[in-house]
């Protein structure tokens, strides 16, 4: 689909077209490339509701294309690019190699988990890990706000266990840790459904 997005500091329209799957970051990154926004990282897109007078910006993992898809037919809702103060809120810190930690931007796409500052860099497959809540917290990790992703197959079966074996994230918040987790888990169980159901598609 061909969607406008209103550039507030230029104060003008630009129309780029979607597809499903594209996230608010991928949009942002075609943006940069054509120079319409600046290289810096602080814009992000902020779904206004005019109706009700409300707006909030899209994390970067979202689907733009679903974000419209929810709007109501007729009704004056807008996508806005503009740069936001707390940008670091949409984005989390994974921990990529042992006791070192770094920024990250992070999606769940296609039954997979990608980190880097573009999504090329492929993480690890949904069905064969899992998330967990960590306990407690140690001096190491950035914030209080730590879950991690484990593999549910034996620690034995990887060549590189301290890297690939499990991989701990950390959020600026709580309620940001907890969407995380809440959304890796509906990752696994939409993955879980699709396999069911196409199993039972080819036994019968």
């Amino acid at each position: 689909i061909t969607t406008q997005f209103f550039i507030e500091e230029s104060k003008e329209y630009k129309s780029i077209t979607l597809t499903p799957e594209m996230t608010a970051l991928e949009v942002m990154n075609i943006f940069r490339s054509n120079n319409t926004i600046s290289d810096a990282g602080a814009w992000t897109i902020f779904e206004v509701v005019e109706e009700y007078n409300l707006e909030r910006p899209l994390r970067d993992w979202e689907s733009v294309a679903w974000v419209i898809g929810t709007w109501e037919l007729g009704k004056k809702n807008s996508l806005v690019l503009r740069k936001y103060a707390h940008r670091n809120a949409l984005t989390l810190a994974v921990n990529i190699k042992k006791n070192k930690w770094q920024k990250r931007f992070v999606q769940i796409k296609d039954g997979s988990l990608y980190h880097s500052k573009d999504y090329k860099v492929f993480c690890f497959y949904i069905y064969n890990f899992d998330v967990y809540v960590c306990m407690k917290t140690f001096k190491t990790f950035p914030t209080n706000f730590v879950f991690a992703i484990k593999s549910q197959d034996k620690i034995t079966m990887f060549e590189n266990p301290e890297n690939d074996y499990m991989h701990y994230l950390c959020a600026d918040h709580l309620e940001k840790m907890n969407e995380w987790i809440i959304a890796v888990r509906m990752a696994k169980v939409s993955y879980n459904f699709f396999e069911k159901f196409i199993n039972y598609l080819i036994m019968t």
